[in-house]
């Protein structure tokens, strides 16, 4: 799909040929991107100015709105939505059925910030929490999908010394699509995960001398078997990414680049970026599994896994091209895309590619 903002229609583009599918789908309103499949991959979310909205591909339609600046999160069949909508003042949170925006339950919901949410694996359960804040303050709260009641609220207990700081520094903190909690301990030098049901901390781990203070994020691996840790981009910083056994904590792999770029949905590959001297730039493609490089490519900024983790699409400058990872051969010509790139998404069926630009 590529996405032409100021001529007000959407397009179908075949990855393997680059040629239009079937006519343009007229959209009213100015594309701001980016594009979310909802799984099936019937239709998108997408932001009409300031609008998000279900889009239907098949019908070119807009199906419905879901609330002017607002964050979305979709759960694992596609069935439901949590709705978060800014309302000036605090964020409200909704669940949502998909398509009819019939209201799922009830949550409590309001909150001062915009929160971040994470569905279980099964769909069955919701995980509203912040992003960062100071550990007296950090909680995450679990509600049914079914019926937005609340099941648990847990809060990771401080195992460190007090702090005597007037403003503590605000903390990361991610869950897991198993539910379990990783979060960043208040003297910034371990990450920590938990068990929330048993209130159980399952492992701690310390990061090198040159790293604390400066953990960008936590990443959960698909398929359970690794964790990642994700540093700032700083000079005075040698390795920049650190693979963690997902069970034990124990770190497998220091890795010299920075700036996470996506994970394969297999858990197999990951892509990320690597500097060299004073002026180069480089993506890399590494197999967790063999710690094999399996692309290096020069000039890259944005890139993308399809969602069968066969191919790697990437912007190279001027247009858009296509990696076949296990032939390890670029697929096809190179396809020019028009306009200032934004970022890609793939469709469920691996087969179509959602392009945003900013012409």
């Amino acid at each position: 799909v590529a996405v032409g903002p100021d001529s007000g229609h959407i397009e179908l583009l075949d990855v393997t040929t680059g040629e239009r599918v079937g006519g343009s789908r007229f959209h009213p309103g100015f594309f701001s991107g980016p594009v979310h499949f909802v799984p099936g991959g019937k239709f998108v979310i997408v932001t009409m100015g300031r609008e998000a909205v279900v889009w239907s591909l098949s019908e070119g339609r807009k199906v419905r709105g879901l609330g002017i600046d607002s964050e979305i999160f979709v759960s694992p069949n596609g069935q439901s939505l949590l709705v978060s909508e800014w309302s000036g003042e605090a964020s409200k949170m909704v669940l949502q059925d998909t398509l009819s925006g019939k209201k799922l339950g009830k949550l409590d919901d309001r909150n001062e910030v915009f929160p971040n949410a994470q569905f279980s694996t099964d769909g069955e359960t919701l995980a509203i929490y912040s992003r960062r804040e100071p550990r007296q303050k950090q909680s995450v709260t679990y509600v049914s999908v079914k019926t937005g009641e609340q099941i648990r609220t847990f809060q990771p207990p401080d195992l460190g010394p007090p702090t005597d700081k007037k403003f503590p520094p605000d903390l990361r903190i991610k869950v897991s699509p198993e539910m379990t909690v990783a979060t960043e301990t208040s003297d910034r030098q371990r990450i920590q995960l938990w068990n929330p049901p048993a209130a159980k901390e399952l492992w701690t781990w310390t990061m090198p001398a040159d790293c604390r203070e400066h953990l960008e994020a936590v990443h959960f691996v698909p398929g359970g078997k690794y964790v990642l840790a994700e540093m700032a981009s700083r000079t005075d910083i040698k390795e920049g990414l650190f693979v963690l056994d997902a069970i034990t904590g124990k770190q497998l792999e220091a890795i010299q680049g920075k700036r996470l770029e996506d994970i394969s949905s297999d858990g197999r590959f990951i892509a990320y970026h690597v500097s060299e001297g004073k002026s180069a730039y480089f993506c890399v493609v590494r197999d967790l599994q063999s710690g094999e490089t399996a692309l290096k490519v020069e000039g890259v900024v944005h890139g993308r896994f399809s969602a069968d983790n066969k191919i790697f699409a990437y912007d190279s400058g001027n247009s858009i091209e296509f990696y076949d990872l296990q032939s390890k051969q670029r697929l096809g010509p190179p396809r020019p895309h028009p306009a200032a790139f934004m970022g890609m998404t793939f469709a469920p069926s691996s087969s179509i590619l959602a392009v945003h630009y900013n012409d």
